[in-house]
């Protein structure tokens, strides 16, 4: 049973590695995501898998093969041992897999170009006397900082609300709402 459990855990490890350090086996989802989803395992974990699959199973395995082998290697009673290895990988997935999440949705944005953001307003962070660049942060889903400039080359203060107009390269121009 040592064996079985330290198979397990290379074949974790393996596939970890390999994700870090070449990004190929992002290639290899085998349909996992999938499979996962189908089995409402997501749910059971309580994160969203989408796009994490393959290195979720290669998290538990991991876990689960390493607390096997040294359960077992500590003379522990091998139903135990198993059961053990199950609850840890199942802890240690989970936590994983909403630290994942959490890192994920820091990483997304829903503004896909800065066009998006025409229409919208912003509040002025950085003033600038009229005809110079300030900044301004916009809020759409996330807050995000960009230069902007007073389409009538008026002064900027800060706390101003402005509407975005129009976009040209990374500037925003803005008209001052009074």
């Amino acid at each position: 049973m040592e064996t079985f459990f330290l198979l397990v855990m290379v074949i974790g490890v393996g596939y970890l590695v390999l994700s870090i350090f070449t990004g190929v086996a992002d290639a290899f989802d085998f349909g996992v995501d999938g499979l996962l989803e189908t089995l409402h395992i997501d749910q059971a974990l309580g994160f969203d898998i989408d796009g994490f699959g393959c290195l979720i199973v290669a998290i538990f395995m991991s876990i689960f093969g390493a607390v096997g082998f040294v359960a077992l290697q500590s003379a522990w009673n091998p139903l135990l041992t198993l059961l053990v290895a199950l609850a840890i990988g199942m802890i240690i997935t989970r936590l994983s897999g909403q630290f994942l999440t959490y890192v994920r949705a820091r990483q997304y944005s829903d503004v896909k170009s800065i066009d998006a953001l025409i229409g919208h307003t912003a509040r002025i962070t950085v003033g600038a006397s009229g005809g110079k660049t300030a900044e301004a942060m916009v809020e759409q889903g996330e807050v995000s900082k960009y230069p902007v400039q007073e389409i009538n080359g008026a002064e900027l203060q800060r706390g101003d609300q402005v509407a975005i107009v129009r976009a040209q390269g990374h500037i925003l121009h803005v008209q001052k709402i009074v």
